[in-house]
């Protein structure tokens, strides 16, 4: 079975996503996003996880093998910066009211299952 690596905040929530969208992740708990069609990310590569988690100088990160759902390979992953901005800038047709990852090592799950910790 291929192996994906979930970067978790340290109380096992959404790492990338504003505090409004959070999800709640669990070891050996499959997780869904709230929104309909919605996708979860995670990454292919455990080195691009772990530059990911260190980049990220908010917060302390955890990293997780994971189980993905449907996963398929995504490059660009969208989330709303602000649920007030994003509705206004959508409006208005602006891209800049989403915040983009882009990467290669990107996959996308309509769910994710935290398997273990590494180390």
């Amino acid at each position: 079975m291929k192996k994906y690596y979930k970067v978790v905040t340290s109380d096992l929530r959404s790492s990338t996503v504003p505090a409004w969208m959070k999800l709640d992740y669990g070891v050996r708990v499959v997780t869904r996003p709230d929104t309909p069609r919605a996708k979860l990310f995670a990454y292919s590569s455990l080195s691009r996880a772990r530059r990911y988690a260190e980049s990220c100088p908010y917060e302390d990160y955890r990293i997780f093998e994971c189980e993905c759902e449907n996963p398929r390979r995504g490059r660009r992953v969208c989330v709303f910066s602000d649920p007030i901005e994003a509705t206004e800038m959508a409006l208005k047709r602006r891209r800049d009211a989403f915040y983009h990852l882009d990467d290669r090592n990107v996959v996308l799950a309509d769910a994710i299952t935290l398997t273990k910790e590494v180390k």
